[in-house]
């Protein structure tokens, strides 16, 4: 007999179990499965749980006993704690929140807004954010709830032949056109932050979790790093003078707080 369909299944309290003929029938909380019972196995009901065994000596009935003792195991979970599917969502501009553990992902687009015409950005410029949340709901509306929790943010912008002052002993930071002389091909400027977030739910089935779901927040937070990552070192006509990639970081601790944007023509 294999070693899964040698292993007792627990019984919570709340759970009846009835076996007529071929059929057992598992009753509880949530409501009421049942399934058909192989001829070569045999169900024992036991107060201390449910246990498969054996009415033949045939392999068959070993394959059969481990795959019935999980399905039996499953029928008494679906009654007692519900089924849950797990997704990954993919793609530009979406929310995905994993509830029950409190886990919220974000990924959305970044721009600048009111660009002049001689700063060029070029590819996908996103915004990265993850945040661990604690939901706390109102004891009179459980629909209503309070949410908040720490989290890093990250902005991503890409920018094409131009020269981004960050190591610039200034208090603001340069940027300059550089289509005109040598220049780094691509430059992707990267801040990231310590956030905490604010939120004001509500869902209209909160035990589910499914339904309308609405939510209103804000959030506060401090840069804690800034940096340049270029390649492809070009001259004026767009001949490679080096492939090579560099990081900048920013010039001091105390420019992290608080970046001043200037365009240098």
């Amino acid at each position: 007999m294999s070693r899964i369909g040698k292993r007792k299944i627990p019984c919570p309290e709340g759970v009846a179990v009835t076996r007529t003929d071929d059929q057992l029938t598992v009753k509880g909380p949530k409501g009421e499965l049942s399934g058909r019972i192989h001829p070569f196995l045999s169900i024992r009901i036991d107060p201390d749980g449910i246990q498969v065994e054996k009415n033949t000596p045939q392999r068959k009935a070993d394959a059969l006993s481990g795959m019935t003792r999980t399905l039996i195991a499953n029928m008494v979970r679906g009654v007692t704690d519900g089924y849950r599917r797990e997704l990954d969502i993919v793609g530009v501009g979406y929310r995905a929140e994993l509830s029950g553990k409190s886990l919220v992902f974000q990924l959305g687009y970044t721009g600048w807004s009111g660009i002049p015409d001689s700063i060029t950005t070029k590819g996908l410029s996103k915004s990265v954010n993850i945040y661990l949340m604690y939901d706390f709901p109102f004891k009179n509306n459980p629909k209503l709830s309070m949410a908040f929790g720490p989290g890093i943010g990250s902005d991503h912008i890409l920018f094409t032949k131009t020269y981004v002052g960050i190591k610039d002993q200034t208090s603001t930071m340069a940027f300059k056109d550089q289509r005109d002389t040598n220049h780094f091909k691509k430059t992707k400027l990267a801040a990231i932050f310590l956030e905490a977030p604010i939120e004001f739910r509500y869902s209209a089935n909160p035990e589910t979790g499914k339904g309308l779901k609405m939510a209103f927040g804000v959030k506060v937070g401090t840069l804690i790093n800034a940096h340049t990552r270029n390649s492809d070192f070009e001259d004026k006509n767009g001949n490679t003078i080096n492939a090579i990639r560099t990081v900048l970081q920013a010039a001091a601790s105390s420019q992290k707080k608080r970046v001043k944007l200037e365009v240098v023509s």
